[in-house]
């Protein structure tokens, strides 16, 4: 059974006999697929798949995603500052106002999603 290392130099040396280099910690060849072997999606990865599936009105495409809920998201603080007549923070006006001209300046066409 082969053994591996990494020299002094950093690479990756492959042994059959630990004798080859003395003094070196060896693994086995079992415990370096192991240490490669991919790993499951955590949490992230799965919840950054569902969003991308389950949020957007284009399923599979994240960045639309993305502008289909940030769209849900200004329209609700919207309203809710509209009904508690609350002013918007100057940091809310600066980004509605972004993106009421970039709507203006590329509007979505007739019988677009």
């Amino acid at each position: 059974m082969p053994f591996v290392t990494r020299n002094g130099a950093g690479a990756i040396v492959v042994a059959f006999e630990q004798e080859q280099f003395p003094g070196q910690e060896f693994a086995t060849e079992a415990a370096v697929a192991e240490a490669l072997a991919p790993k499951p999606p955590g949490y992230r990865q799965r919840r950054a798949v569902a969003y991308r599936d389950q949020l957007g009105k284009d399923q599979g495409d994240f960045i639309k995603t993305i502008g289909d809920v940030l769209d849900v998201l200004i329209a609700e603080v919207e309203a809710i500052g509209q009904a508690t007549q609350t002013p918007r923070t100057p940091e809310f006006e600066a980004l509605l106002n972004k993106v009421i001209a970039i709507k203006a300046a590329i509007p979505k066409p007739e019988g677009a999603p």
